[in-house]
C-alpha cells in the first residue's frame, strides 16, 4: 500500500525496464507463474484473476503474446491470450491485459523489477494483487 501511494505521488518518470530485463521466469508466492519468452510468447499458470476483472477469485492459465507498453508514464506488460482455462476449464474466448512493473528505489524505478497484477494501482489490501518475483 505504502508503494501505491508513493507512486502515485511521483509517476513513473525514470521506469525504464526493457523487453531483455522481464525474460524470463516469474513467480509469485502463491505459486502462479509468468514466463516471458525472448520470441514475445508467454505462458501463466494458476494467477489468480484481479487481471481480469470481472472473473475475480478465480484461478486462469494460459499463452499467448507479450510487449512492452507505455502507459501514463510507466511501463507495463501487456497480454494477449488467444485461448485461456479458468480453475482448468478451458475457454476459447481471447483475453487481453496487463501487468505493471515496479522497480527497487524510493520511486521504484531500479532494477531488480516485480510485476504486479493491475489491481496494485487501484486502492486494494496486499492480498488483492499478486507480486511475481524473477527466479530464473
Amino acid at each position: 500500500m505504502i508503494i501505491s501511494s508513493l507512486l502515485s505521488l511521483v509517476g513513473c518518470s525514470g521506469h525504464t525496464p526493457t523487453m531483455q530485463d522481464m525474460i524470463g521466469i516469474w513467480k509469485s508466492g502463491d505459486e502462479s507463474v509468468l514466463i516471458l519468452k525472448e520470441d514475445s510468447s508467454f505462458i501463466m499458470e494458476n494467477v489468480k484473476t484481479p487481471i481480469f476483472g470481472n472473473l475475480s477469485g478465480q484461478t486462469v492459465s494460459g499463452k499467448g503474446k507479450w510487449f512492452l507498453i507505455k502507459n501514463q508514464g510507466c511501463i507495463d506488460i501487456r497480454i494477449k491470450c488467444k485461448s485461456y482455462s479458468i480453475n482448468g476449464i478451458e475457454t476459447l474466448r481471447g483475453y487481453n491485459s496487463f501487468f505493471s512493473i515496479v522497480g527497487s528505489g524510493l520511486i521504484g524505478n531500479k532494477p531488480p523489477w516485480e510485476i504486479y497484477t493491475n489491481t496494485f494501482w487501484y486502492e486494494h489490501d496486499e492480498k488483492d494483487y499478486t507480486v511475481f518475483k524473477k527466479v530464473q
